[in-house]
């Protein structure tokens, strides 16, 4: 009588294949396209978000104000 598996990890027991395990990749660090600032990936998906953000002092008339700058770039990556 033939054996039924229901899985290859069963079946390659059976037959005595050895599986050969991959190292896990480990995870490069992307580059923003528009500010160059590194990018922080959302976990489990492929989108990257620049959280790169600035507060500077500028002159707006006779003003001194703050201007808060930020990237704010969104980049789906194929990776």
């Amino acid at each position: 009588m033939r054996a039924t598996y229901t899985n290859f990890a069963d079946a390659a027991a059976a037959l005595g294949i050895k599986v050969k395990r991959k190292a896990a990749a480990k995870e490069q660090p992307m580059s923003c396209p528009n500010c160059g600032n590194e990018m922080r990936n959302v976990p489990g998906t492929n989108v990257w978000l620049c959280e790169w953000a600035t507060l500077t002092e500028e002159d707006f008339g006779e003003e001194t104000v703050q201007v808060f700058t930020t990237c704010g770039n969104r980049v789906l990556a194929a990776r």
